[in-house]
């Protein structure tokens, strides 16, 4: 018996479970500091059950950007039938992540991005898909918090992945602006 419906290439689909996977996994991250910092009796408990839940989270985004940028150049080898574009500029990369990595994961492009032409780039989504439909029974303040200390991890690792990637060594913050937008800030070496 056909199926009518194939699940696997519905795009929205696809997005929402990866939504609710990110959602779990900040939450199984938090869980499992939490606990070896009571293990450890770390004195300090939120700032090591942070930073560590941070790592984690960032870790997971950082090895997924390491492996996107192939399938990606893959597929756009494929779909113009030339040769993988050549990135002779950071801004090209730059421009790169911003249109075909974001749209990608996300379903759009980033809403702006912005340079000082020494290695400091700013990209800004105006309405960051993962922390949109984001909310807390505490307020918005409390959606922000957890917003700052869970979900962002993920895209910067994403971002540092793929950098690292295309040999740009870099760090990544994330910023909510306004809720939900989201600033990226990278500073390359290059």
């Amino acid at each position: 018996m056909p199926l009518e419906y194939d699940l696997l290439a519905d795009n929205t689909i696809n997005k929402s479970c990866l939504e609710y996977l990110l959602i779990e996994t900040a939450s199984i991250s938090h869980e499992a500091t939490v606990q070896v910092c009571d293990n450890e009796n770390v004195r300090d408990h939120e700032q090591a059950t942070a930073s560590a839940e941070g790592n984690l989270t960032e870790e997971i985004g950082y090895n997924i950007g390491l492996k996107l940028v192939d399938y990606l150049l893959y597929l756009q080898k494929g779909k113009n039938g030339t040769g993988t574009p050549k990135f002779d500029q950071v801004v090209n990369i730059m421009k790169f992540v911003c249109k075909n990595v974001w749209e990608s994961l996300f379903g759009r492009q980033i809403d702006n991005l912005r340079t000082n032409h020494r290695g400091t780039y700013v990209l800004v989504d105006r309405s960051f898909t993962m922390i949109s439909r984001l909310d807390s029974p505490l307020g918005v303040q409390d959606t922000l918090n957890q917003t700052r200390k869970h979900y962002l991890w993920y895209p910067c690792g994403i971002i540092r992945g793929l950098l690292e990637s295309l040999d740009i060594d870099s760090t990544v913050q994330a910023e909510v602006t306004e809720f939900p937008s989201v600033s990226f800030h990278i500073q390359t070496s290059k």
